[in-house]
């Protein structure tokens, strides 16, 4: 099925939080999941989708509902995330854009002390990664949900297995978009920064798992790598040089860190705009959104 010809595949689909092996991209994406989604925005029983000539299996339903994308209610079927059409899409990204213009100015003289620090350790090309993937996609949201709490805590839980955090859809896509995909363990947090164009080559760093982990291992053990497996696996991806030595930013997270310092005062400064100047519900009255975050 399609809504005025467009497909669910034509979307944009956003996961901001926490997933145990797969997100929940891997499950839309499966079979004609999509479909169903989008049929189900608005509500639809067993019986309506089948008038509609929507394929479905009951297992379909049942992992759609095991992962929260669909909630089923007095036998209705409905979509458990936004899905937003080009006209909701537009009105959101005139009120976003309206803001960002407003706080941009006010962030630039934090900007260009950001290029500094990073241009005087030999980062300066990573500047556009340190403020997208660090400050805007984790230190920000960190300030909306530890300081401001307007957004939940993105933590796997019982009650929240699989996946938690916040899920959404739009249509049109950006012409550009790109993400950040972060991995911790033991205190430390590797962020990768990428875009569609990008985003084979920099996922296949995923695939050897043995070899990742000896790289966190290794840097949090002795400050830089030394398993052979890992120097092996990750050398194309040019994160350390010829002996092991980190090629990427590294920041403290200690207020004696000047950078981690310059990072943390801008994403305050971001997050204080955005609750100031952010009407979220008449945001979410306008869009049928009931969730603040």
């Amino acid at each position: 099925m399609k809504l005025n010809n467009i497909s669910f595949k034509d979307y944009d689909i956003h996961f901001f939080g926490s997933a145990t092996g797969s997100t929940p991209h891997t499950v839309i994406q499966l079979d004609n999941n999509g479909e169903i989604l989008l049929a189900c925005q608005l509500g639809k029983t067993i019986e309506q989708l089948k008038a509609d000539s929507i394929e479905f299996t009951q297992s379909q339903i049942r992992l759609l509902q095991d992962w929260r994308l669909i909630l089923k209610e007095d036998k209705i079927l409905k979509t458990n995330f936004p899905i937003l059409n080009s006209s909701e899409n537009e009105y959101l990204r005139n009120i976003t854009k309206d803001i960002a213009e407003m706080i941009g100015p006010e962030l630039k003289e934090d900007v260009d002390a950001l290029k500094e620090i990073l241009k005087s350790e030999g980062y300066e090309k990573n500047t556009y990664t340190i403020l997208f993937s660090y400050v805007l996609d984790k230190l920000v949201w960190n300030e909306l949900e530890e300081a401001r709490r307007i957004i939940m805590e993105r933590e796997i839980s019982a009650e929240a297995p699989f996946w938690a955090g916040f899920l959404w859809a739009m249509y049109p896509p950006r012409k550009f978009s790109c993400g950040t995909n972060q991995s911790t363990d033991q205190g430390a947090g590797l962020y990768l920064n990428w875009s569609k164009t990008g985003s084979k080559l920099i996922f296949s760093l995923y695939s050897d798992p043995e070899a990742y982990k000896c790289l966190f291992d290794d840097v949090i053990k002795y400050g830089k790598v030394k398993n052979k497996k890992a120097l092996t696996a990750f050398k194309p991806y040019n994160i350390f040089d010829s002996n092991g030595n980190l090629s990427i930013p590294v920041i403290v997270e200690d207020m004696s860190d000047s950078l981690y310092k310059l990072c943390k005062l801008t994403a305050h400064k971001v997050a204080e705009q955005v609750v100031n100047t952010l009407d979220t519900q008449d945001i979410g009255n306008e869009l049928a959104i009931k969730d603040r975050g």
